[in-house]
């Protein structure tokens, strides 16, 4: 499968930055929070894209590989190389990377752990082929990932509004004088013709700065190069940082939101644990599961209406998980005729119509078909019904809490196995 810019624009994409191997190093992230993480883009995103070559930068995505092949088969988590004018597939990509850092193995920036992660070796070549076997790869488009970064880090280095940006980190830790003297070297680091992450760390250490100025500055170096990769991508950026921040740019939450995401399913009994328990092939079932959409579907509305105010997610659960229950309970007070209609008729209505018979209108219809036994009426009844798939989100947190209690991702699996699909 091979995707190329114009079959990712319309989509929900995301870029998971927190593979990057400068980020794992330096934060040490374990193969459990990566896998978990990306299980919960996997549900939350359409698509996950990241470069090919995260995968052999650490031993932690080199671990991850083998866990999450088949969401790779299937395109849910898509291998990121550059255009196809240059690169044909991961492979190719792999030699390419291999020739350009090899000579870069004695540089003294290399030294440094983070950074040397970035030289491809003869030894992960075996990874590159298992990665290419899979033939899933998402090439991407003319937008140069180190201009747009260029432009970034320099529009970042003027920002004396954000402050988060990098003048005002350093105004914050230097005062007026000594920010604009320091100002002035990294302006000269940026615009030098070796531009790159690599670069502009080895030039910062070198600098005479106290030791949290170097490592602020670092982030930055990093997080705004993966802003770049992701923007580049027409991705939305996931990284380590992002799992705390979680505002977009106008101070109200973003609608896929990773921590509210986890916080929505552990109200209907899935937390890390288990997402970490479950298989690929269980997250994709639970995906594709309509109870699931439906619920997914929910969670983002009730994003929306939070605005700012976050912890307002769980109320806003407990209202909506209680209302639906009380539908329930209605519709079988109500409409207990249902039954009296399946064993006359022989007509077994599907389980998913859940509480589609609370108006009023559908009343009357059932009505017509008891009092006069008109089979007319009974066709006319269960299409109206049938029409009416879009009411199935009503009762979205309590169908998907009873999708995970019975475990259906689990009996959907066993049922493709025994049939031999793939999923």
């Amino acid at each position: 499968m091979k995707l190329f810019y114009e079959n990712i624009k319309s989509k929900n994409t995301v870029y998971f930055g927190a593979a990057d191997s400068f980020v794992v190093t330096n934060e040490r992230l374990r193969v459990d929070y990566l896998l978990t993480n990306l299980k919960y883009a996997v549900l939350l995103y359409d698509l996950i894209v990241f470069p090919a070559a995260f995968f052999w930068q650490s031993s932690s995505m080199q671990q991850v590989l083998a866990r999450i092949e088949p969401l790779i088969q299937c395109g849910q988590i898509v291998p990121s190389i550059r255009n196809a004018r240059t690169t044909n597939d991961i492979y190719t990509y792999f030699e390419m990377r291999l020739s350009e850092t090899s000579s870069l193995v004695n540089d003294p920036v290399y030294k440094i752990k983070e950074i040397s992660t970035e030289i491809a070796r003869p030894v992960h070549k075996e990874i590159a082929k298992a990665l290419d076997k899979n033939k899933t790869v998402y090439h991407q488009g003319s937008i140069s990932v180190m201009a747009n970064y260029k432009l970034k880090w320099k529009r970042d280095l003027r920002n004396e509004y954000d402050s988060d940006s990098l003048n005002r980190i350093i105004y914050q830790h230097l005062g007026n004088r000594d920010y604009q003297e320091l100002l002035k070297k990294i302006e000269k680091i940026s615009n030098s013709n070796k531009f790159s992450r690599s670069y502009i760390v080895s030039e910062i250490l070198k600098l005479n700065i106290s030791k949290p100025l170097q490592c602020e500055i670092i982030r930055k170096v990093t997080e705004i190069f993966l802003n770049a990769s992701a923007e580049s991508s027409n991705s939305e950026l996931i990284t380590t940082n992002n799992l705390v921040d979680r505002w977009a740019k106008d101070n109200t939450i973003k609608p896929s939101n990773i921590k509210l995401f986890a916080e929505a399913l552990k109200y209907v009994g899935i937390n890390q644990y288990h997402i970490n328990e479950l298989t690929s092939e269980e997250i994709m079932m639970m995906k594709l599961s309509p109870e699931f959409q439906s619920f997914k579907s929910k969670f983002l509305e009730l994003v929306k209406c939070l605005g700012n105010e976050e912890d307002d997610l769980i109320k806003h659960l407990d209202a909506l998980y209680f209302k639906e229950r009380r539908n329930e309970s209605l519709y079988q007070y109500r409409h207990a005729p249902v039954k009296l209609i399946k064993y006359v008729s022989g007509v077994w209505f599907s389980t998913y119509l859940g509480n589609l018979l609370t108006n009023p209108e559908y009343v009357v219809d059932l009505g017509k078909f008891i009092t006069t036994g008109s089979v007319t009426s009974l066709v006319h009844l269960t299409e109206r019904l049938g029409n009416a798939d879009y009411q199935i989100s009503k009762t979205g947190i309590l169908d998907f809490e009873k999708y995970i209690v019975r475990k259906q991702y689990s009996t959907d699996l066993r049922r493709l196995l025994l049939n031999g699909r793939a999923v």
